[in-house]
């Protein structure tokens, strides 16, 4: 078995060799805004929680990855995405993991102007398949505001809103590699 998915991988790296690397394209650098460390406010029903996001170019600047970590009323939660652009499906696609549920969440969507619309498939509170609703706008480079809406029929309900805010400092105390979005996403909240 081991050989097999090692003789596999080798037939894909000779395959990738052969065509070179794949360069970002126009719609991947639109991305780029969202990286580095962000403090999170968020509200759920009507309940106020802090948290931290950190947002990292993956392999070849190809995908965003995002780490999570928040205090939700005394519970800790993390989320782990993957984020980028296929050029074959003309959509964004993303994943999404949390520590609230045992099911992927996956994405696709477009980008007009500074708002991302993404359409996500996932798993309820009940157990049962939801479909969401998720609007990300960018507000210049150090704010931008995320909407989570729960989709029933045509009518979208507000399930959550994370207004972001880029942390200060991000030019000091850089992670091993001195790129920016590098510090741990463990890290509570900045105090303004």
């Amino acid at each position: 078995m081991r050989s097999a998915v090692f003789a596999l991988l080798a037939g894909f790296a000779t395959a990738a060799a052969a065509q070179g690397p794949v360069e970002p394209s126009a719609e991947h650098k639109k991305l780029s805004g969202m990286v580095g460390r962000w403090d999170a406010t968020l509200n759920a029903g009507g309940t106020e929680s802090k948290g931290v996001m950190v947002f990292k170019w993956g392999p070849g600047k190809l995908f965003v990855v995002s780490d999570f970590n928040a205090d939700m009323g005394g519970m800790k939660f993390t989320g782990h995405g993957v984020s980028g652009y296929d050029p074959a499906k003309k959509k964004y696609v993303g994943i999404w993991t949390d520590s609230m549920s045992p099911s992927m969440m996956t994405v696709e969507g477009t980008m007009e102007g500074d708002v991302m619309t993404e359409i996500g498939t996932g798993v309820g509170p009940d157990g049962k398949p939801m479909k969401t609703k998720m609007t990300t706008e960018m507000k210049g480079k150090d704010a931008m505001t995320f909407k989570m809406y729960m989709v029933e029929g045509d009518k979208d309900n507000l399930m959550m809103t994370i207004e972001y805010k880029r942390a200060p400092n991000q030019g000091k105390g850089k992670g091993k590699g001195g790129k920016e979005g590098d510090k741990k996403p463990d890290a509570k909240p900045s105090d303004k």
